[in-house]
């Protein structure tokens, strides 16, 4: 088991920094960035955590990790109370496709309303909606929308009936919210499987075959 698994992170970030600077132009030296940005989150340094992002995605495009660390880069400015920046940075993860998606977009609404514009937020809300009639996130929607005063509009024939909580209910606003989705924000458990072995060189990192390629 590697030092990340155990959440050893202290260990995980010397060898994740030692793999980034000894093979910066290699793909699992520019990702070690990505899995240090991590680290950093886990040990609640958003700071250290935004400067490993922002150079990994300097020198990295591969949509399936960009998206993630474009997600994770906003939670870092989150927490650093840096909001205009965080709103960019999901407002570009929203535009790629795939898992992170939906996430980015609820971010983006939640920084509207902690930037005021309340009615670019209750639009952003409603067409979240409108885009997925099915997602599990609706409900926490629901609750947002109707702490900025919205009234629950008629259901659509495609929709799910779905109930409106009571306003107190933390589990379902989490993700539609102010607070973050993954506990502490940390990228560790929302980022895919780590090289298992010393991050100390390169060619003691096989390669997983669920990484995209080059």
């Amino acid at each position: 088991m590697t030092a990340l698994d155990h959440k050893e992170y202290k260990t995980a970030e010397t060898d994740f920094s030692n793999l980034a600077d000894d093979h910066p132009r290699a793909s699992l030296g520019r990702l070690a960035r990505f899995y240090l940005a991590g680290c950093y989150m886990a040990e609640k340094d958003p700071g250290k955590a935004r400067d490993e992002l922002n150079e990994y995605l300097a020198g990295d495009g591969r949509p399936d990790f960009k998206s993630l660390a474009l997600v994770q880069l906003g939670v870092a400015y989150e927490d650093l109370g840096q909001f205009q920046q965080a709103h960019q940075a999901y407002s570009e993860a929203a535009k790629l496709p795939g898992p992170q998606k939906m996430r980015a977009e609820l971010a983006v609404a939640r920084m509207l309303v902690r930037e005021g514009q309340k009615d670019a937020a209750i639009a952003a809300y409603r067409q979240f909606l409108k885009d997925n009639p099915f997602a599990e996130e609706r409900t926490g929607v629901f609750v947002a929308l109707a702490e900025l005063g919205v009234q629950p509009e008629a259901r659509t024939a495609n929709a799910p009936t779905v109930s409106t909580p009571a306003k107190s209910a933390p589990a379902a606003s989490s993700a539609a919210t102010g607070t973050n989705v993954a506990p502490n924000a940390s990228a560790v458990s929302a980022a895919p499987t780590a090289p298992r072995a010393s991050a100390t060189s390169a060619a003691q990192l096989p390669q997983s075959a669920s990484q995209p390629k080059k």
